[in-house]
């Protein structure tokens, strides 16, 4: 998602440079039509966030606000978009994101209550930068986010009326990365599998029968292979099927 917002922002002029680009993302779809989001029934309504940015990459030193919302285990909802300003600090980058994820997330508390699944506890928002957190819980103003634009400070009211949470989450764990940044495949690739609840070892499976169709979800450690009255091979162990 991150490479098709970079090359949508050069729409109005584009070059063959950017052409190139397009062509390649056309070409990782093409290898990848296989993948997609799994929706299965669940009776887990929790929502829960993750956010990420990427600083000062761009020429005019503003960075990249990513986020992703879960429900049932499946991503459901997306984000990835230049900021408005330009931030100081990695911490900075961080609390604007992480605001910015925070209005998302009030206004999904607000629709899902419309529909009778209204979200008893606070949404958790899983950030990889400690003094964003940090700051965000702070009510103090001082010389490090006096400047701050006073609308970006409105996750501290909501985090004090309980409505969302910020968690810390390891940089290798976190999902939002990949809508913030061109990542390795050895990185991206994980990120990809857990935004689709994708389970890895589907690329170990060998297939007895030919199929039309492949869906893959994931509870715990429970993994459910789901295919049009087929057999398959995991571990070396056969599942027979019989999906009406």
């Amino acid at each position: 998602m991150y490479a098709v917002v970079v090359i949508c922002r050069f729409m109005e002029a584009p070059t063959s440079t950017h052409m190139k680009a397009a062509k390649r993302i056309l070409r990782y779809l093409k290898g990848t039509l296989d993948f997609g989001l799994f929706y299965s029934s669940s009776n887990e309504f929790k929502l829960v966030g993750f956010c990420d940015n990427d600083f000062a990459r761009d020429d005019d030193r503003k960075s990249t606000t990513g986020f992703v919302f879960f429900m049932g285990g499946c991503a459901f909802t997306w984000s990835s978009k230049k900021q408005a300003i330009v931030t100081l600090s990695t911490c900075e980058a961080e609390y604007v994101a992480a605001t910015s994820c925070t209005c998302q997330a009030i206004w999904l508390r607000r629709l899902l209550k419309e529909f009778n699944m209204n979200q008893e506890e606070s949404t958790k928002i899983h950030i990889d930068n400690k003094s964003a957190q940090i700051l965000a819980k702070n009510s103090v103003f001082h010389e490090r986010s006096k400047h701050i634009d006073t609308r970006y400070h409105f996750i501290r009211e909501c985090i004090v009326k309980k409505e969302v949470e910020l968690v810390h989450v390891k940089t290798q764990d976190q999902v939002a990365d990949i809508f913030t940044k061109p990542l390795k495949s050895q990185n991206s690739c994980p990120r990809r599998n857990e935004t689709l609840s994708i389970n890895n070892e589907i690329h170990a499976m060998t297939l007895w029968k030919k199929t039309e169709s492949l869906y893959v979800s994931k509870y715990g450690n429970n993994e459910l292979f789901f295919l049009n009255s087929i057999e398959f091979n995991v571990q070396k162990k056969t599942f027979p099927f019989q999906i009406a």
